[in-house]
C-alpha cells in the first residue's frame, strides 16, 4: 500500500494549522468586539405623533418588545426607547399613502450580541389594520381590529381584538376576548385562548399544547397539532356540534352533544397527545 510522502503530510498540516489559527483569530476578534460593545451603550428616546392614514399601520423591529393599543383619537402615537451597543440603530417613522410605517434596524446585529433592543408603545385608531413583526421580542396588542403579528422568538399576547392572525416560530401565544376570526400558528410553544368570542378559529402547533376556551358557541374550530395535547371548551349548556377528533397516540374524550348535521364544527387532530372537547364548567 503506497504511503503518503512527507511533503504531502507537511502540506496538509500547514493547511490545517492555518485554518485553525484563522478561526481562532476570528473568534478572538469577535469576542473583543463584543466586550468593547458592552462598554459602549446608549439609548434613543422615541416620541412621535403622526396623523393616521386611512390605511394600515406597520412596524418592523429586529429585537425588542412592541405594544399596541387604541389611541383615543385619529392619530398614531409612537413612544419608548431603543437601547443599543456600539453603533446607533436607525429609527424610521413615516407616513405615506400605504399608511404609517415604523422601522427599527440595527447595524451589525448579526455580529454584535444584543446590538440593539427596542421597547415601543404604539397607539393607533382602533379601526386601522395593524401589521407588526420582530425577530426577537414579545408583542402585545389590546383593543384593536384586523391585526397581524409575527415573531421568530418571543411571546405574543392579544386581548380584546376583532380579527387576528398570529405567527411565531418559538414562543407562546395567549389570546382572550377575541371576536371575528382568529388564526393562531406557532412551531414551538403553547397556544392558550380564553373567553373567546370568535366565530372561526384555526390553530396549528408543531410542538406544544393548545387550549381554547369559548365564551360563545363558535361556528368553526380547526386545531392541528403534531406533538401536544388539545383542550377545547365551549359554553354550557352546549349546542350539538359536528366533532371530528383523531389522535394517533393519545386518548380522545368528547363531552359535548354531537350531531353530524350540526353547522357548528370542531375538528381536532394530533399525532402525539390527548384530545378533549368539553362544555365549560
Amino acid at each position: 500500500m503506497p504511503m503518503s510522502s512527507p511533503k504531502r503530510l507537511i502540506t496538509g498540516r500547514i493547511v490545517a494549522l492555518t485554518v485553525g489559527v484563522t478561526i481562532a483569530l476570528c473568534m478572538i476578534a469577535w469576542g473583543t468586539l463584543n466586550v468593547v460593545a458592552l462598554g459602549v451603550s446608549d439609548k434613543i428616546s422615541v416620541d412621535r405623533t403622526l396623523p393616521a392614514s386611512e390605511n394600515a399601520v406597520s412596524a418592523t423591529i429586529v429585537a425588542g418588545d412592541l405594544s399596541f393599543m387604541p389611541s383615543g383619537d385619529d392619530q398614531v402615537h409612537v413612544s419608548g426607547a431603543v437601547d443599543y451597543h456600539l453603533l446607533q440603530p436607525t429609527v424610521t417613522i413615516t407616513r405615506s399613502g400605504a399608511g404609517v410605517s415604523i422601522d427599527v434596524s440595527c447595524p451589525w446585529s448579526w455580529l454584535v450580541v444584543d446590538a440593539c433592543s427596542a421597547h415601543l408603545t404604539v397607539k393607533v385608531p382602533p379601526q386601522l389594520a395593524v401589521t407588526a413583526s420582530t425577530v426577537s421580542g414579545n408583542i402585545t396588542a389590546t383593543g384593536l381590529h384586523d391585526i397581524s403579528l409575527s415573531t421568530v422568538s418571543g411571546n405574543i399576547t392579544a386581548i380584546g381584538l376583532h380579527g387576528v392572525s398570529l405567527q411565531s416560530t418559538s414562543g407562546g401565544q395567549t389570546v382572550s376576548d377575541i371576536g371575528g376570526t382568529a388564526t393562531l400558528n406557532t412551531i414551538s410553544g403553547t397556544i392558550r385562548g380564553r373567553t373567546l368570542g370568535a366565530s372561526r378559529v384555526k390553530a396549528s402547533d408543531v410542538s406544544g399544547a393548545v387550549s381554547l376556551g369559548f365564551s360563545t358557541a363558535p361556528s368553526n374550530v380547526w386545531v392541528n397539532v403534531t406533538s401536544g395535547s388539545v383542550l377545547v371548551t365551549v359554553p354550557a349548556p352546549s349546542l350539538p356540534y359536528l366533532v371530528t377528533a383523531h389522535s394517533t397516540t393519545g386518548a380522545t374524550t368528547i363531552g359535548v352533544p354531537t350531531d353530524p348535521s350540526s353547522t357548528h364544527l370542531i375538528a381536532v387532530t394530533t399525532v402525539s397527545g390527548d384530545i378533549s372537547v368539553q362544555p365549560a364548567g
